[in-house]
Order: C-alpha cells, then structure tokens, then sequence
C-alpha cells in the first residue's frame, strides 16, 4: 500500500505529489490511476518529468496478472506481470517496454535513444519447516557492461535516474523463523557483468506489541 498515510518510512513521502485512485471491479481485480508530478530544475511543474499510469489487476487460471501503461519521465511504456504457484514453486514474470520522447537521451545521461525494454522473472520455494528461498534474474536491454560507460552517463544526466545500471543481475534470498519471535534473512545480488556484489543478513526479533530488534549488516 504504497499511499497509505500510516507508511511514513516510504520514500517518495517527502516533497512529492501525487494521486492515486483506486476502482475495485470485484474481490481480486482492480484498476488504479496514479499520478505524480514532476519538476524541472527551477522547481516548477514539468509534464516531461511527470508521471500518469493506468493499471489494471485481476485473477485467471490460478494466476495474478497485471496490465499496466502510460507516461514515466521523458518516455512512455507498457508493462505487464504475473505470479501464481506451479506445483509447489511460486513463480512470477514482469516486463516492460519503454518509447523514449525526445529529451530522454539528455535527462538519462543515455548513449542512445531507441526503445529498449526490461524483464525479470523470480521463483521461490517454501519448506515444511519454514526456510524460505528466493531466485530473481533481471535484465535490462539499455543497461550497461562496462562500468566506465555508466559513469559516463552519470556525468551526463548529473543525476542518478535508475536504480540499477547494468544489463544482467542475479539475487537470491533464504528465510527462516528460529523461533516464532525470531526470523533471519540473507540475502545477495551480483552484477553479472562487472562481478560486483552486495550480500546482507538481518535477524529481526519480536520484544513486545509494536517493538522489534533489528540486527544488520551489508558487505560489498
């Protein structure tokens, strides 16, 4: 619930506005306008930098899918996904296919403007005692493999646009409840093409009504 007022550790809280309406066609499908604004370097309204989509959530076969499309900052796209569960493995796609406008080379620091698109696909399994693995594979048609063309591009969008910069990665994740006051996680995710890593682990422990301990760490 990306909107709810009580999510006051999202992101986007600060300093954007947006609308989001929601029409429930019945118990498992919807379909949701959301809109935010954006704005140029002076910190007026822009309609490039702006953002309106339409999606559409609904169930068949055994599946959750998702249809969705419209305009993100400087390009328009066209997005879809599922997820449901195949003999004991959950599994889900997304993809989308993204129309850059004019503009869009400069604002992303981009080497080229053609459509380009993006896909990912995951699969998890749970077992009887509660460990829970994760597999993602992500790929990204304008991305990068070669670090020096990322910073490169950085330099010419003098902002970072995207979360991820490179073509190929891989993450995976486990799960497990030590106690039912006492769950761990782990997790990676690696560059495929320049070998760089991230790995985490969280233990996360329940001390009363709204009160947990958390214990982290990252390395790189």
């Amino acid at each position: 619930q990306p909107f709810a007022p009580e999510a006051i550790y999202r992101e986007y809280k600060t300093g954007v506005d947006a609308l989001n309406f929601q029409y429930y066609l019945g118990p498992l499908s919807e379909i949701d306008l959301i809109s935010v604004a954006g704005y140029d370097s002076n910190g007026d309204l822009d309609w490039d930098e702006s953002a309106t989509i339409i999606r559409s959530v609904f169930s068949a076969g055994n599946y959750e899918w998702t249809i969705m499309g419209g305009k993100l900052p400087w390009r328009w796209i066209a997005a879809g996904a599922f997820q449901g569960e195949v003999s004991g493995l959950g599994v889900r796609a997304e993809f989308n296919v993204n129309f850059p406008e004019e503009g869009w080379k400069d604002a992303f620091g981009a080497l080229e403007d053609d459509t380009y698109f993006q896909v990912a696909g995951g699969i998890d399994y749970r077992c009887e005692n509660s460990l829970h693995f994760f597999v993602e594979y992500l790929y990204r048609d304008h991305g990068y493999e070669v670090y020096m063309d990322y910073l490169y591009s950085l330099m010419r969008a003098e902002n970072i646009r995207e979360s991820y910069s490179g073509k190929n990665y891989l993450s995976i994740a486990a799960a497990y409840q030590w106690h039912p006051l006492v769950t761990s996680q782990v997790f990676g995710i690696g560059n495929l093409d320049d070998q760089s890593v991230l790995f985490s682990g969280t233990v996360n422990c329940s001390l009363a009504d709204e009160a947990d301990l958390v214990l982290g760490g990252y390395y790189t």
